[in-house]
């Protein structure tokens, strides 16, 4: 059951559709998909066509708190060439509140156009967002349940632990509007149907010790919701959950999407002002809204106490100890004493608003330099961002920008931009990190996968646009924020 739980807890790893490389992509707008972060960007072509499900596709992951290297050593012994998990290194990089967070996006349909001093565009996104929160408590357990300072037990406090994660098609419509040479405005208004969903809405637990360790008892308050198409769980005697099943459909998969299903509503709101001709200000809000989820909905109770007074860890008839036995004992008891109850259940998800202040500085004719300010808020958790920016066109069929930030508790984020052509064809790649370098983990099988090891985030965003019509008269350009 917890396999397939944990599932849905990673369902962006697993879906194909929010931007991760905002930070960089902010200061481009020749880019029509920066308009998806500031919806008052005013394209300098007449009319741009998203190339089908390949003008915008992202993907980023983002860990508040360490970076792989800080926790994957170089195995010794059998293991020597294999890399293996440091817990005393994450310990030291974990702040009271954790994170880490999984994104991706992709376009299906796009495309804009200008009318006088308009600019309307169109987006149909496959989008998903997965988050998992977690306290410092929760590694915390490997030190155990002894003080050493007061020489007592000690509470350890696993509050806050919380797994937000959704998938969904987002339908926008957005237009703005060039108020008069120094102001233009803009707005979004997107129609959001859910696919699937998990939200933790409470979950309070500790390990309490009594005060001569003869036991420790286990606290559990838990309230989780699910919305996934055709998911079903089968019950034990007591009616409680003991196992999660995707039931297949006629087509022979789990998928049970259906248009209209789940419905939201979000808001983009954003405003460029050119004070001069060297200096622009700028800012937006993003993603203020929400989606309903009315189907395919449960709402899962975990609740109670459990006295633990030790693992049995009798010598066999060899004088062997079987540590992995009592465990896997261990891990059967909890299972039973809390098995989780559900019903049917109506929820709500909140959509991950962020906020950005900003400015450039046109240094010469070819360059201007930015900073920005980014908040994100991730449920209980804030994500604060502060970067600096240089802007380059160098040529009109090529563009460059090159970033530095400050997030994620870590200063060592440098990003970077292209843009390639223009009319009739335009290409783009962006990241906010150039130093994410992959290392090959491997597995005690043999087999291996690639992740990002030196940074605490990773993100890449490319497309193709097609874009016609001449430049709009020198009146009717808005004023632009980057390269």
């Amino acid at each position: 059951m917890m396999k397939k739980l944990a599932l849905l807890a990673i369902l962006a790893a697993a879906s194909v559709g929010s931007f991760a490389q905002d930070k960089t992509l902010y200061f481009m707008s020749r880019v029509p998909q920066s308009t998806f972060l500031n919806p008052s960007v005013n394209p300098e072509f007449t009319t741009y066509v998203g190339f089908p499900l390949l003008s915008n596709f992202s993907i980023g992951y983002n860990n508040s708190s360490f970076a792989f290297t800080d926790v994957l050593k170089k195995g010794t012994g059998l293991r020597k060439d294999s890399l293996v998990f440091d817990v005393n290194g994450i310990s030291k990089q974990l702040g009271k509140i954790n994170f880490i967070r999984l994104d991706n996006q992709l376009d299906i349909i796009s495309f804009g156009f200008r009318v006088s001093s308009f600019y309307g565009h169109f987006n149909i996104t496959s989008k998903t967002s997965a988050g998992f929160t977690y306290p410092k408590g929760l590694i915390d357990l490997k030190d155990g349940n002894y003080d050493f300072e007061t020489g007592r037990p000690r509470t350890i406090d696993l509050n806050d632990l919380a797994i937000n994660s959704a998938s969904y098609v987002e339908t926008g419509f957005g237009l703005s509007k060039v108020v008069n040479e120094k102001l233009t405005a803009g707005a979004r208004i997107k129609v959001l149907n859910g696919i699937a969903a998990i939200k933790t809405n409470r979950f309070k637990a500790n390990i309490v010790t009594s005060d001569d360790f003869q036991k420790s008892t286990i606290n559990v308050d838990a309230e989780v919701f699910i919305s996934a198409p055709r998911l079903s769980f089968t019950y034990d005697a007591e009616g409680k959950i003991d196992g999660v099943n995707f039931e297949k459909s006629e087509t022979g998969t789990s998928n049970d999407y259906k248009f209209g299903s789940n419905l939201g509503l979000g808001l983009d709101l954003g405003a460029t002002y050119k004070l001069n001709d060297k200096f622009t200000f700028y800012g937006s809000v993003n993603d203020f809204g929400f989606i309903r989820w009315s189907q395919n909905g449960y709402k899962l109770v975990s609740k109670g106490s459990y006295d633990f007074n030790g693992a049995d860890i009798t010598p066999d008839e060899n004088g062997s100890i079987d540590f992995g036995k009592a465990l896997e004992a261990i891990g059967d008891t909890l299972k039973t004493k809390f098995k989780p109850t559900d019903e049917h259940a109506k929820f709500s998800t909140m959509l991950k608003t962020k906020l950005y202040l900003g400015g450039t500085y046109q240094a010469l004719s070819w360059l201007n330099c930015g900073a920005l300010l980014r908040g994100g808020f991730y449920g209980s958790y804030f994500d604060p961002a502060f970067t600096l920016s240089a802007n380059a066109t160098p040529f009109r069929a090529l563009a460059f920008t090159l970033t530095y930030s400050i997030y994620n508790r870590s200063m060592n984020n440098f990003g970077a931009g292209i843009i390639i052509g223009g009319k009739p064809i335009q290409f783009y790649i962006v990241t906010d990190n150039i130093l994410s370098r992959m290392v090959n983990l491997k597995s005690d099988s043999g087999s291996s996968v690639g992740i990002p090891g030196y940074t605490r985030s990773f993100n890449c965003q490319f497309g193709i646009n097609l874009q016609f019509g001449s430049r709009a008269k020198k009146k009717e350009v808005a004023p632009q924020l980057g390269s």
